[in-house]
């Protein structure tokens, strides 16, 4: 009986072996996602973000001309609407 007793305790601990190996796989494999994905989002907010340094430049270059001539001026390339609050 103690023969059967440990093949079973051996299967019990096995099978609950193979589970936490299956859950650490898992969550790795959702770490790496998550990373990839965290990653796309750098880029495209540092995309953004120069973007956004080039408008900035561009708007600084607009205060400096005098406003006569800015009314005749056509408004900078780069403006765009923002997204997220949906303003210029």
């Amino acid at each position: 009986l103690s023969s059967i007793d440990d093949q079973n305790e051996f299967s019990v601990s096995g099978f609950f072996s193979l589970c936490f190996k299956q859950q650490r796989r898992t969550k790795l494999k959702q770490t790496e996602v998550d990373c990839e994905f965290l990653k796309r989002c750098c880029e495209t907010l540092t995309e953004e973000n120069r973007r956004l340094q080039k408008e900035v430049q561009e708007l600084r270059a607009l205060k400096l001309v005098s406003p006569h001539q800015y009314m005749h001026m056509s408004p900078p390339t780069t403006l765009t609407m923002c997204p997220s609050c949906e303003r210029v």
